[in-house]
């Protein structure tokens, strides 16, 4: 069924034979999630029109977390008392090295061949990782996020455009304590915090660096009733500021 426009309602030109892929950068909760989760779902649906009529396009997100090297037997997982160990002669889940690249670039690639792909599922809590039951399908615009998204250069290749996402480190510090507890990823603040020591650390060293490479930077600042806010505006605005950039971004390639 033909999509019916608003009187309002342009559609977008869309000449592409391949998604459009985003990347979106930032440090360790610097909201880069949260963005990228709504830029997503203001793309998807928003009306195009294709060489074969009139239609709703389509958008999925996914974050490089989910592509972390398991640990383990077999990449399994390990007990708390192992992960301890671990985290004592070294392990650093901040560092570049802890992220598989190798097979981040090659679902990438399948998306971008229209192919569907089984998404890594990665366990923070016994540093496991499987694949999801459910397959992830391709789609007309393809959002990657992550604190390394643009640290790789064969990966880097793979966007179109590139966005990194600046916050303040007690913004950043504060968030991240709180949402490794909430969701999970440490038992306590005390666990979380020997990994946000590693965090904090690789900011300056590998992670901001990065953002180099960006076309364009969003910075987010917090806001006293817990809301991440730009020059004093809401979310929205940040999420608009992203959505007008790939709209701009889609015109220029055909």
């Amino acid at each position: 069924m033909t999509p019916r426009l608003g009187t309002s309602q342009k559609p977008l030109s869309w000449r592409r034979s391949k998604p459009y892929v985003v990347f979106k950068a930032g440090g360790t909760a610097s909201g880069k999630s949260t963005l990228a989760r709504r830029l997503a779902a203001r793309l998807d649906g928003v009306h195009m029109q294709t060489s074969t009529g009139l239609r709703l396009a389509t958008a999925v997100h996914y974050s490089i977390d989910q592509y972390y090297h398991p640990q383990g037997p077999g990449g399994q997982g390990v007990s708390q008392d192992e992960k301890a160990r671990l985290l004592a002669d070294g392990l650093n889940l901040d560092h570049p090295n802890a992220f598989d690249f190798e097979s981040m670039i090659a679902d990438l690639r399948l998306l971008m061949g229209g192919q569907q792909i089984f998404l890594p599922e990665y366990d923070y809590y016994n540093c496991a990782r499987t694949r999801a039951s459910e397959p992830t399908p391709s789609a007309d615009f393809v959002i990657v996020e992550g604190i390394y998204v643009l640290h790789h250069e064969e990966l880097r290749a793979l966007a179109d455009l590139m966005i990194a996402v600046r916050a303040s480190e007690p913004v950043r510090k504060e968030r991240r304590l709180v949402r490794d507890v909430d969701e999970g990823r440490s038992p306590d603040r005390t666990d979380a915090m020997k990994f946000l020591v590693n965090a904090l650390a690789m900011h300056p060293i590998h992670v901001e660096p990065t953002f180099d490479h960006a076309h364009h930077q969003l910075h987010n600042t917090w806001h006293d009733d817990g809301k991440l806010v730009v020059a004093g505006e809401p979310l929205s605005v940040l999420v608009d500021s992203a959505f007008q950039m790939v709209m701009a971004g889609v015109s220029q390639v055909g």
